[in-house]
């Protein structure tokens, strides 16, 4: 053996009298580490869902089962390793780097991928890929090498297994409720440094687990495998009740269960679809003729139809009354409006809602790329009509006052726009444009319009994380939420000074929307794009008519009812292949019954309300199912998919709908879009 080479265990001399002490050997040490990792996390499980309250034992039990199954898996290979593969200390690090590469490229490349194409330039976005999962892969190998450092003294090892602890606990507030495999690896490097702080000590404690495996008959052995690897069958093939699996779910530190669950859900995921008839929406339809626009005109020849949607904003600011002392002009336009009180968007990410509103289609309906020069996905090679195109067909002249630079017509997002006005704005911490600047661009162009009919779009970004430039700069995060939201509420004001002059009165139409909501730690999650709960999927819709007829309506609504309710407006047919219906009719003050299904998509993760209320919600990437009825809970509390019976129909809607609703290109697979 070389100078300075080492094996991987090494031979301690300690003993109790009446019985030697036998190093601990770097399986075993493998099997604690996760076994201690598995013990450790369930103190962080315990803080969110207390093992006493009913059904949560199996919670604990599933993720620590999870840890114990990880870690005999871990021991089997160390133990392999140790007697057949080199024990220089160099080898083993470069094979456990090779090995926590080979799981990052699988793993890692959705929470990566994003980062490696932004930060991309002089060097291409697959190097920065690559580069960045060889950074992270090496905490692997370096937790060992610590582990070894660590077993030079029993001070140094139970300092090892602090840092181990502290690696664990830290995991669930390190970039909550998002980036899972980042998780993954700090659970790994935590649980492998605890490894090493347990290989090669003998003490009394250890020595009652340590040789017990070498004690053991081979038929024991045998049994004692057999279970481990039964166990590590289930959890790669087996579902969880859904209960179980949502509330592991929403805890970051449950990685391995996190893992199993991908296996599961890729696996599933190749599993044939139903083909019941389940009705007209859930056939395709791109080959429906246009619906054409039915009764009398809503509104003149020479409408002008503005269209704001608000970044971020809940429906319930708006709805609930509860900031009408805030926000007064959001609480004037409700209740001077047709107010959809029930709207909900079609994705929880700005790129995938604005996407749908002008197409008039899904995420998974879209052809979604990487334009060259920029490092972000796309939709400039989509070749969907948007419905902006069909009012450049008859005269309408259309504009977009950007307060986002990507929403360009160049871009994809929106297309059809005669004009674009972007105003950078340097000051601001955002990438955006506050809404005072984009306002001070729109308001002249609306007051000073011809008699040509125009649409006018705007999005304003102003209530987006991180809350930081509202007037309240202290205080709860909502606080400052509301606060930004202010700041949109004023130019508001503004817009309603315009609009209210002669001439212009009696001719404008105003819709007000959202692309998503906001989550504020409801089921554990912040902010949006990471799920299709209610907080970041339900939306205002607030709809002005030159006359301002007023009017709450309860039905549920899509944002892509939007486009076809402008065409209608303005007398245009619909193209068939939209997933909206018109919502004209409630503007006449008639009830009329819509057919589609509200759907959503984030993530891969699609949601589906059904006409009697019941949402199922469906995580393919970590193999989980939920069932609420929104009607009687409205807060998505009380998970009801582990009943097989209410189940059934909802989840057959969505599988039917969003795989008869898909596009259909050879080679492509719809991204992970963050």
């Amino acid at each position: 053996m070389r100078a300075g080479e080492q094996t991987l265990a090494e031979p301690d001399s300690r003993s109790t009298p009446g019985r030697p002490l036998t190093p601990l050997a770097p399986s075993s040490a493998a099997f604690l580490g996760f076994a201690f990792g598995g013990l450790v996390n369930a103190v962080l499980i315990a803080a969110a869902t207390p093992p006493w309250r009913e059904g949560q034992a199996l919670v604990h039990l599933a993720d620590f089962g999870a840890f114990v199954c990880v870690g005999f898996a871990a021991g089997v290979a160390v133990e392999i390793w140790a007697r057949f593969g080199a024990q220089r200390r160099k080898a083993t690090l470069g094979v456990s780097l090779v090995f926590a590469y080979g799981i990052a490229w699988v793993l890692l490349r959705d929470d990566v991928e994003h980062f490696s194409q932004r930060h991309s330039g002089a060097l291409p976005a697959s190097l920065i890929l690559a580069a960045t999962l060889l950074a992270i892969s090496l905490c692997v190998p370096a937790a060992i090498a610590c582990g070894w450092w660590l077993q030079r003294s029993s001070l140094r090892r139970w300092a090892g297994l602090g840092a181990a602890c502290g690696g664990l606990l830290a995991n669930g507030s390190f970039l909550p409720a998002d980036y899972f495999g980042i998780h993954l690896y700090l659970a790994w490097a935590s649980v492998t440094l605890a490894a090493g702080s347990l290989s090669g000590s003998a003490s009394a404690r250890l020595a009652r687990v340590a040789p017990a495996w070498k004690e053991l008959s081979n038929a024991s052995r045998i049994g004692l495998a057999a279970v481990f690897l039964a166990g590590l069958v289930t959890l790669c093939w087996v579902p969880l009740p859904a209960r179980v699996a949502v509330s592991l779910m929403r805890n970051d530190g449950a990685v391995f269960h996190r893992v199993f669950g991908t296996l599961r859900g890729s696996l599933r995921s190749s599993a044939p679809r139903g083909s019941a008839d389940l009705g007209e929406w859930f056939r395709s339809r791109s080959y429906l003729p246009p619906i054409p626009a039915r009764g009398p005109r809503l509104i003149p020849k020479n409408a002008i139809v503005i269209l704001l949607t608000v970044d971020a904003l809940r429906a319930d600011v708006i709805n609930s009354r509860q900031y009408d002392r805030e926000l007064p002009t959001f609480a004037k336009l409700r209740d001077e409006s047709v107010w959809f009180s029930e709207a909900r968007a079609a994705a929880t990410l700005t790129k995938l809602s604005i996407g749908a509103l002008f197409t008039g289609t899904y995420f998974s309906q879209q052809y979604w790329t990487v334009r060259e020069g920029l490092t972000d996905h796309v939709l400039n090679q989509d070749r969907s009509l948007r419905f902006t195109q069909l009012l450049q067909q008859i005269n309408v002249r259309t504009l977009n006052f950007r307060s986002i630079q990507w929403i360009a017509n160049e871009n994809g997002f929106v297309r059809g726009f005669d004009e674009e006005f972007y105003v950078p704005y340097p000051k601001s911490k955002n990438i955006y444009t506050p809404s005072p600047e984009v306002f001070g661009e729109l308001l002249p162009r609306i007051a000073g319009r011809d008699d040509q009919p125009a649409f006018i779009f705007s999005h304003l970004a102003d209530a987006h994380a991180p809350y930081s430039t509202g007037r309240v700069r202290r205080g709860s995060q909502f606080d400052r939420y509301v606060s930004e939201v202010q700041v949109v509420d004023q130019q508001l004001a503004r817009l309603l000074e315009v609009i209210n002059r002669p001439g212009l009165r009696e001719r404008t139409l105003l819709v007000l929307s959202a692309d998503h909501g906001e989550a504020f730690g409801e089921h554990g999650k912040h902010t949006h794009g990471n799920s299709l709960y209610d907080e970041t999927l339900r939306v205002p819709l607030l709809i002005r008519l030159p006359h301002r007829t007023s009017r709450r309506v309860d039905t549920r609504v899509s944002l892509l009812d939007i486009a076809p309710t402008i065409l209608d407006a303005l007398h245009l047919s619909t193209p068939g292949h939209f997933m909206g219906q018109s919502l004209v009719p409630f503007l006449r003050g008639e009830v009329p019954r819509l057919t589609r299904p509200i759907a959503a998509e984030t993530r891969r993760i699609q949601a589906l309300v059904a006409e009697d209320g019941l949402k199922v919600i469906v995580n393919e990437r970590e193999d989980s199912i939920e069932l609420y009825n929104v009607v009687h809970d409205p807060s998505e509390l009380n998970n009801l998919a582990d009943s097989k019976a209410l189940l059934a129909r909802p989840l057959a809607q969505l599988r039917q709908f969003f795989a008869v609703h898909r596009l259909n290109r050879p080679g492509y697979e719809p991204p992970y879009v963050r």
